[in-house]
């Protein structure tokens, strides 16, 4: 490598990058389970079939995927429009 040349630290790289990236399924998948969780307890509830417990689990994880489409699409861009202005 050449001296004086320095590396550029790439943001969410490394061992903290993988941690974030880890955690962010993480809440996917508890938003997914959770919603199929309360989905059973409606079911059970009102004595339906599952059909309400795949409709939580669809939701949680829809809405587990719009949180990391969030984090990882909207609140860089918006960010980045911050440091323009």
């Amino acid at each position: 490598m050449e001296e004086g040349r320095t590396r550029k630290k790439q943001p969410g790289g490394g061992a903290g990058g993988l941690g974030r990236y880890a955690g962010y399924g993480m809440a996917w998948v508890l938003a997914a389970l959770l919603g199929g969780w309360a989905g059973l307890a409606l079911d059970k509830w009102l004595g339906t079939s599952p059909a309400l417990a795949l409709l939580g689990a669809l939701a949680g994880a829809g809405a587990g995927l719009y949180t990391l489409y969030a984090r990882l699409v909207l609140e860089p861009a918006a960010k980045e429009k911050n440091q323009k202005e």
